[in-house]
């Protein structure tokens, strides 16, 4: 693990292997139990032959930040339609909706045992999916309203609550909000309850546990287990009993929480025609509750019983149906968790409402309905439901107002910050969500004033303008995925509220960061990982956004490479345009491009560097983001005019900056000019008619690149490659000379080193004629260069002398006896060298160029040494071949001499 990956704590979190899902057409899996009018997700489609293929695959082991990045990816045959310029496609985002999304996301956070993720989701699934059958919901199914509105038409409680819920969206999703804290409190107390004291105590704490998971048949059957006939008639007084009206049928219907989903549903008449008076009793009851003993946690557990416990039970017991939020809530403090005071002021927000509700649908008052009559319940439980609702004809619009709002002061200012980061996203989208109704953000446009100047919604339509903590993977994962899933809601018009308005920013850091993560992933390839950001990125609407994301992508890959070192320079510019260009074809914004090349800009520090210089590092970028035939022309030109400006730099040429440039322009950006004019040139012969234009014509249009900016361009390249082509000549011609020195002293010089000093001066000759024959490429084409700034002449008499200064260093070389004796062509090997150098003379006079109106004193002052120098060499070099060839002489004569003695001396012997 690198040290960018420590930094940022890297973790890869595998799933389980074991789990098996259903895949959709995309290759994503697909929730068992998702609907069948979301049609995104399905199984694959039934042969002629009967047999299905594809359907079920097991999911391998991998992230949960790839799992979940790459539900976003389009199908192959969507993701080939790419955005137009300007403006992003919703081709790349039409195929993603929110309630798959979110039901897809809570059966990974299942299987990768992460509840509260899951319950999160399931949240968002019940909400969203209860948005999409609003449609559905048609309280006027009949047409009873448009006939006498002040008539009651309905003949069960259970219908005048349908009728009232899908008129009142906040309350309505108050409702599946309750269920929500029912279900999730079930799930987290299956078993039985561990509960301690003596059996009536038992009892009572049974019975709340049993409703605070919103299951009333079974607090009923522990009722008549423990034989408590009271209890038992009191909790089945509670249930809306009804009769199945044929306006059930019209209509969808909305799930109620509690004992108001656990009614009796029937043919026959079985209304409950005491529920309203029974409720009137239970508050009365809850009036003698007198301690905070009788509290239920989250687990059931209690305090030490108290002597009046079992009365306090009780009162708690008639709180919680009869919605006396004061005695449910401080029953609940001693145990307290943000869950369970939603759950208490919710349930008795709604049982007030329902209440209220079925008051006004049960009197008698005439062409007043929305006034109870006198009668329908006790007196003080009438003055208790009006306090709590108010009066008039809209009261359940400013009851919902005042619902939101005091669940909101409740939530900031005691559990908000100080819950994980799951549960803290589950209370904003709670907030959000009874917060956005009715088509509109904000619900604060009503009456009563003081509502409108509360701090309680300060900020409320920025609920997910959040960002996740430097390094958490996970929270940047989670954060984004909500966000996301949020704003496919509100583009499915699913929800009212835009997240990119008020939260778009911090979408995008989120977005950003999480990138990173996936940047890093273990075993997920780059290129993989840009795919699956760029999916999720096209659905950020502001360019600066979506460049902020590419570019910190784009960072975190360099980053990582460079603490690596397992790419050099060159092949990791290459792998950076790869990357670049993935995104850019896919998002062909060219705000998006400008921005991500300005943030690029600014972010890379000097040490993070492909090239030399800023400004060709901004020219790579630029070239790497060309997306026309004029974008790669823009580059060319600027990159001309950034290789002479680098030139001129004092007190020296910057010329690793040139090298950069050069290469740039000549491996990437003519080479795409090329093909973008040649294809262009033959779209325009197609079109055009036969004679209608002619071969010059054709040419010309396919040429843009004028012969000055082709020259520069070549120009520079050859500086550059001649200048590295002069310094390995020099390395070689050094171990060349040390070669010659160390067998110049041996006695015999071995048999491996006259093969190196071969292997060597084979070398240094074919460097030598490499670089004589860019140099002159470059002379040729350096008239370009000097018509554009004639101080850039130095760069040709720069060459000129790089090429002498090489010619010098290889006639330095030192003399040994296999040079002598190949006397003839070495010599006029040498002396070509020298021929080229003064050819090359010749063709700067012939240019003009070494006119003294033109040429600095100093370069013509160093190039002219730097011949006489050449010159020197030459001389010393045949000079000493003479001296090696007399002294081989001499000693050949010596020999033959010392032969010729011996000889005489044997014969005179003889």
């Amino acid at each position: 693990m690198t040290e960018y990956e420590q930094r940022l704590r890297m973790a890869d979190i595998p799933l389980p292997r074991s789990r098996a899902y259903v895949r959709d057409v995309h290759g994503r899996p697909a929730p068992p139990s998702t609907r069948t009018e979301n049609a995104v997700v399905a199984l694959a489609p039934f042969t002629e032959s009967g047999s299905q293929s594809d359907a079920v695959t097991a999911v391998s082991s991998t992230s949960a930040l790839r799992t979940y990045a790459e539900w976003y990816l389009p199908s192959a045959s969507d993701f080939t339609a790419f955005p137009s310029t300007g403006a992003v496609s919703n081709s790349a985002t039409a195929a993603v909706r929110v309630v798959p999304t979110v039901e897809h996301f809570k059966q990974a956070s299942r299987a990768a045992g992460r509840k509260e993720e899951e319950y999160l989701w399931a949240l968002m699934q019940d909400v969203y999916t209860d948005a999409e059958q609003s449609d559905q919901y048609h309280p006027d199914a009949i047409g009873i309203e448009s006939v006498q509105p002040h008539r009651r038409w309905f003949i069960s409680h259970y219908a005048h609550l349908q009728a009232f819920l899908q008129r009142q969206p906040v309350l309505r999703r108050a409702n599946i909000i309750c269920r929500w804290l029912e279900s999730t409190y079930r799930d987290n107390t299956r078993h039985e309850p561990r509960l301690r004291g003596e059996e009536d105590v038992v009892l009572r704490q049974l019975i709340l546990t049993y409703l605070r998971g919103g299951e009333l048949n079974r607090a009923i059957s522990a009722a008549v287990t423990y034989e408590s006939c009271v209890h038992s008639c009191i909790l089945s007084a509670a249930q809306l009993q009804t009769v199945q009206e044929p306006w059930f049928s019209q209509t969808a219907l909305v799930p109620l929480f509690g004992e108001y989903a656990h009614g009796e549903l029937s043919q026959a008449w079985c209304g409950n025609e005491y529920r309203l008076d029974n409720l009137s009793q239970l508050y009365e009851e809850s009036l003698k509750y007198r301690s905070a003993a009788a509290a239920v946690g989250v687990e059931g557990s209690v305090a030490s019983s108290a002597p009046d416990a079992v009365s306090d039970f009780d009162a708690v017991i008639g709180a919680a149906l009869c919605g006396n939020l004061t005695v449910l809530e401080n029953a609940f403090k001693v145990n307290v968790n943000w869950k369970d005071m939603v759950w208490c002021y919710l349930r008795c927000a709604l049982v007030v409402a329902f209440t209220k509700q079925l008051m006004v649908a049960t009197s008698v008052g005439g062409e007043e309905s929305a006034r109870p009559a006198a009668g329908v319940v006790d007196r003080s439980y009438a003055v208790f439901i009006e306090e709590m609702t108010g009066s008039g004809d809209n009261w359940a619009v400013s009851f919902s107002q005042k619902l939101v709002l005091g669940l909101a002061s409740r939530l900031q200012s005691g559990f908000l910050t100080r819950v994980p980061l799951e549960e803290q996203l589950q209370m904003r989208f709670i907030l959000q969500t009874l917060t956005c109704s009715g088509g509109e953000c904000s619900l604060l446009s009503a009456e009563p004033s003081s509502l409108l100047k509360s701090p309680a919604l300060t900020g409320a339509p920025g609920w997910f303008d959040i960002v996740p903590q430097e390094g958490d993977s996970d929270a940047a994962r989670l954060i984004t995925h909500v966000v996301l899933a949020q704003d496919v809601a509100y583009g499915e018009t699913l929800s009212p509220h835009a997240v990119q308005v008020h939260a778009g920013a911090s979408l995008a850091t989120s977005l950003a960061r999480y990138a990173v993560f996936l940047a890093l992933l273990p075993r997920y390839p780059f290129d993989e990982g840009l795919r699956a950001v760029t999916a999720m990125t096209l659905r950020l609407r502001d360019p600066r956004h979506r460049a902020s994301v590419y570019a910190a992508f784009i960072m975190a890959a360099r980053e990582y490479e460079l603490q690596r070192q397992n790419l050099s320079r060159s092949e990791l510019e290459e792998q950076e345009a790869r990357l670049v260009r993935q995104f850019v074809t896919t998002d062909a914004d060219e705000n998006v491009h400008a921005e991500v090349q300005q943030l690029l800009y600014q972010r890379v520090s000097p040490a993070e560097l492909l090239t030399h210089n800023k400004l060709a590092e901004k020219l790579m970028w630029e070239a790497m983001h060309a997306d026309s035939l004029s974008d790669y022309l823009a580059v060319l030109r600027r990159g001309l005019s950034a290789c002479c400006s680098f030139w001129l730099t004092e007190p020296e040429p910057e010329v690793e900056a040139i090298a950069d440039v050069s290469s740039i322009l000549t491996r990437r950006v003519l080479v795409e000019i090329q093909r973008r004019s040649e294809t262009d040139g033959g779209e325009r012969a197609g079109e055009l008619t036969e004679g209608a234009t002619s071969p010059f014509t054709l040419s010309q249009s396919a040429s843009p690149v004028t012969t000055h900016e082709r020259s520069e361009a070549t120009f520079w390249y050859l500086l550059s490659e001649a200048r590295g082509i002069a310094r390995e000549h020099a390395t070689i011609t050094a171990q060349l000379n040390a070669a010659k020195q160390t067998a110049a002293f041996a006695e015999g010089a071995p048999a491996s080193n006259r093969t190196l000093i071969y292997q060597l001066t084979q070398d240094e000759a074919a460097l030598r004629c490499k670089l004589v024959e860019h140099t002159q490429r470059a002379v040729r084409h350096g008239g370009a260069v000097v018509h554009r700034d004639r101080q850039c002449l130095t760069a040709i008499i720069q060459l000129v002398q790089q090429l002498t200064e090489a010619v010098t260093l290889s006639m330095l070389s030192g003399v040994v006896e296999s040079d002598v004796e190949e006397e003839g062509p070495v010599s006029c090997d040498e002396l070509s060298r020298m021929q080229q150098v003064y050819g090359l003379m010749e063709e700067l006079h012939s240019a003009g160029y070494l006119h003294p109106a033109l040429l600095p004193q100093h370069s013509a002052s160093a190039l002219y040494a730097q011949i006489r120098a050449m010159r020197v060499s030459y001389g010393q070099r045949v000079h000493k071949r003479q001296v090696v060839a007399a002294l081989l002489q001499r000693a050949r004569g010596a020999v033959a001499e010392a032969g010729r003695v011996s000889a005489v001396v044997a014969v005179n012997s003889e």
